[in-house]
């Protein structure tokens, strides 16, 4: 549900509130577990100049994900560029919001991505995301992504430890677009209980392989295609 109101001072070239009083939009939950879409918006703006989206906040998986103000939309066809903010998010709502059976965890995730739009593209410049404090994840899916594949043994050792993992420190670096060749980067401290109490480094590069679970997880929340959409481009 959407509340509140767009004033429109002129409707030829249209114009949306004005500079000093931006219109406020509050939005309720849209899934029935209320963890998508509770939230809030500044907009204003004019035909030629596009719109300005300021004061975006959201209830995200247990947390709040947030945005730099941004201005979509206008007579040029510009790239839109803000900084996606992530504030103890809870891995184990974000890992169900995935949809996968293969994904289980717990934790608290904060960090920030700076963010760009070209046409239908999202693409992330250098966003990094850190644990807040101890947890774990349990990563087992019936095929592992290519980059997780071979049957040397380091690459079985790090199998088995992604099965079920207890994490002191957890990070995720991510740069390139979401729909293409994105690099990220995941790195861990902690222990398995496969291996018992022996200290275990993960340094992994996930070459495109997070690109397609992010894809998956914002077009389940439908993020990906209502910022296409605001942008003017079809989904």
């Amino acid at each position: 549900n959407l509340a509140g109101t767009l004033p429109l001072p002129q409707i030829s070239p249209w114009q949306i509130a004005t500079t000093n009083s931006p219109s406020h939009l509050t939005f309720q939950p849209v899934n029935e577990d209320g963890t998508l879409a509770k939230g809030q918006l500044s907009i204003m703006g004019a035909q030629d100049m596009g719109l300005t989206l300021s004061n975006i906040s959201f209830d995200f998986a247990g947390g709040k994900i947030s945005a730099d103000p941004l201005t979509v939309g206008g007579r040029t066809d510009k790239t839109v560029s803000t900084r996606i903010r992530l504030d103890k998010v809870d891995l184990n709502q974000l890992s169900r919001l995935f949809g996968s059976t293969s994904l289980t965890a717990q934790g608290l995730l904060s960090g920030s991505i700076p963010l760009e739009i070209k046409g239908s593209q999202l693409i992330f410049k250098s966003g990094s995301l850190s644990s807040l404090d101890k947890g774990y994840f349990k990563y087992s899916p019936e095929q592992f992504p290519a980059s997780l594949q071979g049957d040397d043994p380091r690459m079985k050792t790090v199998r088995e430890a992604l099965s079920d993992f207890q994490f002191s420190v957890l990070s995720f670096e991510m740069d390139g677009p979401m729909d293409g060749h994105m690099t990220t980067t995941l790195k861990a401290s902690g222990t398995s209980p496969v291996f018992g109490a022996r200290p275990i480094e993960l340094n992994l590069n996930l070459e495109g392989d997070l690109g397609k679970v992010l894809q998956q997880a914002l077009q389940a929340g439908d993020l990906s295609s209502t910022l296409r959409s605001v942008k003017g481009e079809k989904k």
